[in-house]
């Protein structure tokens, strides 16, 4: 045993990485060696021409890489660490070409077990340093984008060992479970065979309990799909045992001892796809046990039988990994030498299911041809694209208060699995696509009052898709703000003037009323005045969340053979009118044009400052009959405005218009 953990500290393994698409025939495999040297390989259809499936070299690797633990990163991305050298190599699997390194100096140092939690946000890396006689343990959380990760340690008790691909599972709501063996110098191993399973919850800042168990070895650990069971082993001389734990897990749970007698030591464990079994390694020599449900003490064991090229000489297997469909696994061990450099050849094992005694078929595969060894695996399977998690739609500005007209939305999501891009929609708008997990400045929405986002997802090279939709809960916008635009305030009889309604956030519904002459329910009417008259023209505006009238808006219609006269010069009398405009007045720089009124009889004026027929400011005025009031315009506007401007004078009654001497 002393000899396989110095062996072990001094040279990692292999690491593989299977993926398959829409067939398992169409997958492809990663590989990466280092008691071996840098290699890492790409099998295009590794479940098939057994035992001599295609492969090439990956390119691209540093040279003094030694590729050890791989996790896989949704449907076509792995990651590999990088045994002793404090650095993670981001791989795509479908090109077999490295994206990019990510360096984790005083963190994580490469060795044990890389892990990618089932979100896709974040890794967990643990391993261990052998120097002075003891083991030196490295546990850290490397958070997603893994494009810019942030990466933190994390504290946990004992280590993981260097060569232990297997020291890590997640269960599908995310929750991890580490497999540690206690600190020690190796000139004086423990009398214990204590070790735990540490659990930690998201965001993975601390431990929430931990759970005692057998190991003093490397030990790998296991779950089944549905989570209702943990499986460990312990890599220890004897009997080898299964530790297997039933859910609800906490520091309490004991165990049940499955032993496999035979066996010397277990190592490497998996569980197929429906839960029906688990595939167990020998750590010493090579050797191949499964594991029949229910899972317990009294579970049946069959041991598989090896190929040509295995022997009782070699070093046994440390790592299992099985398909997504659970037709084939892949088994891998040791590949480094020792001291004399023996060692580092073992071949990999592929086994075709059912993993029966009977049944099972399985071929050994050397690296390349030159029998360069294996020692860790992942398959990367392409299942269908699953739902984005935890849609929400809010307010960009406000996001505690409803949308208002001058707000915008933002609409987020998680992503599940890795996917090629996201589509979303409101209600019950098309679809857009997009590549991020959130979509900001969408405009206020209320003729969908109340909202909801829909959201679903691509994953996979080719693409597949789309998963179901995930929903979010339905927002509410604030009531419309009650505003329009007419094409024109001054018309003759029976022209038509173009109503545009602009409320924001938008209304389901609209009610307009053209003063005494008429009525309409369209968003943007066109209306004739068949009269002459002035008339107030008031838009109400409603969705889902209320209502709310606009301002009135005045609109001078003349008979159909008078329209309206502009106001003369400054200083002459004008004759009455309904409506007058005074273009292009000066403002500021001492200029203050002064306009003076007259009339015989009441009325009500409305005096317009406007620059290129947008609204600057606006005055009403009622006079008395005889009222001839001189009006400074400057007083309506801010203090200190410069510019020019329009002035429009409308009234209900006739009224005399013209501009004092010395306005400009």
């Amino acid at each position: 045993m002393a000899d396989r953990l110095s062996r072990c500290a001094l040279a990692a393994a292999l690491g593989l990485v299977l993926a398959f698409g829409a067939f398992p025939a169409a997958g492809q495999a990663i590989f990466g060696t280092a008691g071996d040297g840098n290699l890492a390989v790409l099998l295009p259809s590794p479940g098939t021409n057994l035992p001599r499936p295609d492969q090439r070299a990956i390119p691209g690797l540093p040279t003094d890489a030694f590729p050890h633990g791989v996790s896989v990163i949704g449907s076509d991305q792995a990651v590999v660490a990088d045994f002793n050298r404090s650095r993670l190599f981001i791989v795509q699997v479908s090109s077999g070409t490295l994206v990019r390194t990510i360096a984790t100096s005083g963190a994580y140092d490469g060795t044990g077990t890389i892990a990618v939690s089932p979100r896709l946000d974040v890794m967990i890396g643990a391993g261990s340093t052998y120097a002075s006689q003891a083991w030196r343990p490295t546990f850290a959380l490397i958070k997603a984008p893994f494009e810019n990760p942030v990466i933190t340690p994390i504290a946990l008790e004992g280590h993981v060992a260097s060569y232990q691909t297997q020291g890590i599972v997640f269960d599908r709501s995310g929750r991890v479970f580490i497999l540690t063996r206690p600190n020690y110098d190796v000139a004086a191993p423990p009398t214990s065979m204590q070790g735990w399973v540490n659990v930690l919850d998201p965001p993975y800042s601390a431990v929430a309990f931990r759970i005692p168990v057998e190991n003093a070895g490397g030990g790998a650990i296991a779950i089944t799909p549905d989570g209702s069971t943990l499986l460990t082993t312990a890599s220890r001389p004897g009997d080898g045992r299964v530790f297997v734990f039933k859910a609800p897990f906490s520091a309490s749970s004991t165990p049940e001892i499955l032993t496999i007698a035979g066996t010397e030591a277990l190592d490497g464990i998996n569980c197929t796809p429906d839960g029906q079994r688990c595939l167990v390694v020998s750590a010493f020599t090579p050797g191949l046990y499964s594991i029949a449900a229910p899972f317990g003490a009294s579970s049946a064991v069959e041991q598989i039988p090896l190929p040509a090229g295995f022997n009782s000489e070699q070093d046994g297997f440390e790592d299992v990994a099985i398909s997504n469909d659970g037709q084939l696994a892949l088994i891998t061990g040791n590949s480094g030498r020792d001291g004399t450099g023996a060692g580092g050849r073992l071949p990999a094992l592929f086994v075709k299911a059912p993993f029966t005694r009977a049944g099972a078929q399985s071929f050994a595969v050397t690296i390349l041809g030159d029998g360069r060894g294996a020692g860790s695996a992942r398959f990367v399977a392409c299942p269908p694209p699953i739902p984005p998690l935890s849609p929400e739609i809010v307010p960009t500005g406000t996001p505690a208060a409803p949308v208002t007209a001058t707000d915008f939305l933002t609409a987020r999501w998680s992503a599940q699995s890795y996917g090629s891009k996201f589509e979303w929609r409101i209600n019950s708008d098309p679809f857009a696509a997009t590549a991020q997990t959130s979509v900001e400045k969408i405009a206020p929405r209320g003729k969908l009052d109340p909202i909801t986002l829909f959201v679903r997802s691509y994953a996979c090279v080719p693409e597949q898709g789309p998963s179901a939709e995930a929903k979010s809960a339905t927002y509410s916008l604030a009531p419309p703000g009650a505003a329009f635009s007419a094409s024109k305030t001054t018309a003759r009889a029976g022209e038509e003037i173009s109503f545009t309604d602009t409320s924001s956030p938008q209304a389901t519904a609209w009610a307009w009323f053209f003063g005494n002459a008429g009525f309409s329910a369209s968003q943007n009417p066109r209306f004739a005045f068949a009269t002459p008259g002035t008339y107030f023209v008031r838009l109400m505006a409603t969705n889902g969340s209320g209502s709310s009238l606009s301002a009135l808006t005045l609109i001078t219609v003349t008979a159909a053979s008078s329209p309206a006269r502009s106001a003369r010069a400054p200083g002459d009398e004008s004759d009455p009118v309904l409506s007058a405009s005074l273009p292009r007045l000066r403002f500021g720089t001492g200029e203050k044009p002064v306009v003076r009124l007259r009339t015989a009889e009441e009325a009500l004026v409305f005096l317009r400052l406007e620059r290129g027929g947008v609204l600057v400011a606006e005055r009403r005025i009622a006079l008395a009959a005889g009222d001839t009031p001189r009006l400074d315009l400057s007083a309506y506007l801010p203090q200190g405005f410069v510019g020019d401007l329009d002035v429009a004078v409308v009234s209900d009654r006739p009224v005399r218009v013209s501009l004092e001497e010395g306005s400009k």
